[in-house]
């Protein structure tokens, strides 16, 4: 069971100010809760912003990311999010929400590289199963000129 109205409280705590969706299908039939239009308006009761960044999803097809990253839609993607956590840079927390529990499996991890790789955020938590991990230090990919 997904305990909703704590996950947005424990949210909330931790100076959460947005929300960014990048499920490429912001849909779920197993928890309605979290399709977009009810989890936007569940956010924004909770003083939580919601934006939907489909440009950055994965789910339902072979995601070769080191292949993707040269396309149009993925460069404006990944733009629109850096300048989104650029922002930010006030202190107040972003979150980036996918489908995928286990963040090491998921897309987040390779976008959270590119943005404290970028000098847009320092750090990352990449949270599973509700738990705060160590912050991200962007040290998974390996970057050339």
């Amino acid at each position: 069971q997904v305990l909703f109205g704590q996950d947005l409280r424990a949210l909330a705590g931790r100076r959460l100010c947005r929300v960014v969706d990048v499920r490429q299908s912001p849909f779920s039939k197993r928890f309605p809760h979290f399709c977009a239009k009810p989890l936007k308006a569940s956010l924004e009761a909770a003083g939580i912003d919601y934006e939907h960044n489909e440009w950055l999803g994965g789910k339902g097809r072979a995601v070769v990311y080191d292949d993707q990253w040269n396309g149009t839609a993925t460069k404006e993607g990944i733009e629109k999010v850096l300048k989104l956590i650029e922002s930010l840079k006030d202190g107040r927390v972003t979150v980036l929400l996918c489908s995928e529990g286990d963040w090491r499996q998921c897309h987040r991890e390779i976008l959270a590289d590119i943005i404290v790789y970028s000098g847009a955020a320092s750090d990352f938590e990449l949270i599973h199963n509700h738990n705060y991990s160590a912050p991200h230090q962007g040290s998974t990919l390996e970057y050339t000129e």
